[in-house]
């Protein structure tokens, strides 16, 4: 009788923890959900900063919500124009740095960063010396120049960087 109503309240327990750790999950994304409305719905991106800070502050341990708040700071920053490009740089790398784990989210900031460009330093990059034989129109992104072969109807695509 004793190890039946030890095994009850071990499962009641555990039941509460985890309705305890679900309202903390709710109530994160919750708070994340006014965030993301004050910055798009409303575009008021100051009152955004600071409820996305409020999520991560409050919620460290939801590393998804906090990770996803991280995000949208420094979107937030880009909104507000050039001169907070730094403030968004600094939170697009803070979410590398401290958020490794959330990868897609991680793969949205280096893709943020890469626009917002170099740090001031040198940039290296590739450039096409010999584009000979190669025909098409060359992609927005600049990284690839793609045609239709006329014999088969394929679609070329030559990759500018790899020069293949």
């Amino acid at each position: 009788m004793k190890r039946i109503a030890g095994i009850f309240l071990l499962a009641l327990a555990l039941c509460v923890l985890t309705a305890i750790a679900t309202a903390q999950q709710n109530k994160a994304e919750q708070m994340y959900q006014q965030a993301l409305y004050e910055m798009e719905g409303k575009g008021d991106y100051a009152k955004a900063i600071e409820s996305f800070n409020q999520v991560m502050t409050q919620f460290p341990k939801e590393k998804t919500t906090a990770a996803k708040a991280l995000l949208n700071i420094g979107r937030c920053y880009e909104k507000l124009g050039d001169t907070q490009a730094q403030e968004a740089r600094k939170a697009y790398e803070r979410l590398v740095r401290d958020y490794a784990d959330q990868a897609e989210v991680v793969a949205q900031a280096r893709v943020r960063l890469a626009a917002l460009g170099g740090s001031g330093g040198a940039v290296i990059r590739r450039v096409l010396t010999d584009a000979s034989g190669v025909y098409g129109i060359l992609t927005a992104d600049g990284k690839y120049i793609s045609h239709i072969d006329g014999g088969t109807g394929d679609m070329v695509q030559f990759e500018v960087a790899s020069a293949q």
